[in-house]
């Protein structure tokens, strides 16, 4: 989900910055290293944020706003952009406001956090968080402006040439509108994407990456489960996270189960006891891929290990001969069929498949079964 929650959100937080932090006033110029977490997985930027110590705010800083700049390396310019804040910060009882916002027009996501206390030291790094982005191609990024209060000051960071010596290039997340060129053997995506942020007891928008544990406890009625939070209050129309799976509470406060969509049209799968699925799934014969990171249907390219699908309007994975975007693709109809093989470490006699095409993956740079010719990116090549 793209963050648009309200234009005005970072002034509302400014404002409670203030109230916590009352002698505010002029910025003034300081320098601070933002890190990039060199471990990202698709899709994904993590970031650090550490101030020089003789950069600090003698009584601490209080309040931290850091703008990036996305710049896609492609002609798509629609980006999903979210963030989740680093788990420690959002345990941090003292950091009272957290909040994130997109400006898709000029492609810059604002971070924001305060609290009453010290929410970040000179001299100390500190894990800001995980910018989420689902895009077709690679994403560039890099620290725009920061500013930091506390103490009754407000500063300016000077941040230097980051596009030029500080940047990160997010990489894609497949759902391109007709695969790369010549598809490159590659993991699997996993991990996180999401957003949408989340309240001090854990309910959720939407799936997140890092997600802290929702408070609260499970309730049977006789007929539904229901989720009593810490507060007293039932979750309701919210997403909740506990024991490292995530449930979906409808406007009644019931556990929704089967295929959920959610407003933003997005659809997920939820299996009888109310989790969350990832990952392909099969109901009814039909394949279906839920996004390994935050559970949305795929629909369109996907990349998946080391093959390109294509999964229908409904999410259906398609085989055979495909016609996308003005040109023919074609898609393996045929199920693998396992063989009898001799493992030689256990001497044993085993099902494998192996060196047999993925049911539904994509030809490319090839011949198919009828004769035709394909392409590297696998369009059939016309007489």
């Amino acid at each position: 989900m793209t963050i648009r929650r309200i234009r005005y959100g970072l002034a509302v937080c400014l404002t409670a910055a203030a109230v916590a932090v009352p002698r505010l006033c002029a910025w003034a110029a300081v320098s601070p290293l933002v890190s990039w977490d060199q471990d990202n997985k698709e899709g994904q930027a993590g970031v650090t944020v550490q101030l020089l110590k003789r950069n600090d705010i003698a009584g601490g800083v209080s309040a931290l706003q850091v703008a990036f700049q996305l710049e896609p390396q492609g002609e798509d310019k629609e980006l999903e952009v979210s963030f989740v804040f680093d788990s420690g910060i959002q345990k941090n009882e003292d950091i009272t406001v957290q909040d994130a916002v997109y400006d898709s027009q000029e492609m810059v996501l604002t971070v924001f956090m305060a609290g009453n206390g010290t929410v970040l030291r000179g001299g100390e790094p500190q894990k800001l968080g995980t910018v989420m982005v689902e895009s077709a191609k690679q994403v560039k990024i890099y620290a725009k402006e920061a500013k930091i209060a506390g103490d009754g000051q407000k500063k300016d960071i000077d941040l230097g040439d980051q596009e030029n010596d500080n940047s990160f290039t997010i990489r894609e997340t497949g759902g391109s509108a007709e695969p790369d060129p010549a598809p490159v053997r590659r993991p699997s995506r996993g991990g996180g994407s999401g957003g949408g942020g989340s309240s001090s007891m854990g309910t959720y928008r939407e799936p997140v990456a890092t997600a802290s544990e929702t408070a609260g406890s499970w309730e049977w009625t006789g007929t539904v489960w229901k989720f009593k939070l810490g507060t007293g209050s039932y979750a309701r129309d919210i997403w909740i996270y506990v024991k490292g799976l995530w449930y979906h509470m409808d406007q009644s406060g019931n556990m929704n189960t089967g295929w959920y969509q959610a407003q933003d049209g997005c659809w997920y799968y939820l299996t009888e006891t109310g989790a969350m699925k990832t990952g392909w799934i099969q109901l009814n014969g039909i394949w279906y891929h839920l996004r390994d990171y935050n559970g949305k249907m795929n629909t369109g390219w996907l990349l998946s290990g080391d093959n390109w699908f294509y999964m229908d309007a409904s999410g259906a994975m398609t085989t055979g001969w495909q016609l996308v975007n003005d040109k023919w693709y074609y898609l393996n109809p045929v199920e693998p069929v396992p063989v009898k093989v001799l493992n030689p470490e256990t001497g044993q006699t085993e099902d494998s498949v192996a060196g047999q095409r993925v049911h539904g993956a994509m030809y490319a740079g090839e011949t198919t079964p009828d004769g035709y010719q394909v392409d590297e990116q696998g369009a059939r090549v016309e007489p």
